[in-house]
């Protein structure tokens, strides 16, 4: 399991930070990637043939968002 907390517009746009590894991610087993709403699609697309579910946190359930992690990776 692959997990990176954030792809951002500093990957995206500037092609910094985690850019450089970002490809990598395509062959990668399971993946958990935190993305702004606004990025999700350009994501996707770098990671093709991957399930996407989106779980989007709030404050009124971010205290169930580890159950919610473990029910997809079951």
């Amino acid at each position: 399991m692959v997990i990176v907390d954030e792809i951002g517009p500093l990957e995206l746009e500037q092609g910094a930070g985690l850019a450089p590894v970002l490809p990598l991610l395509a062959g990668a087993g399971h993946l958990l990637l935190v993305v702004r709403p606004s990025l999700a699609g350009r994501v996707e697309a770098l990671v093709p043939g991957h399930r996407r579910t989106v779980i989007m946190v709030t404050p009124e359930h971010r205290a169930s968002l580890a159950t919610a992690i473990d029910v997809l990776f079951d």
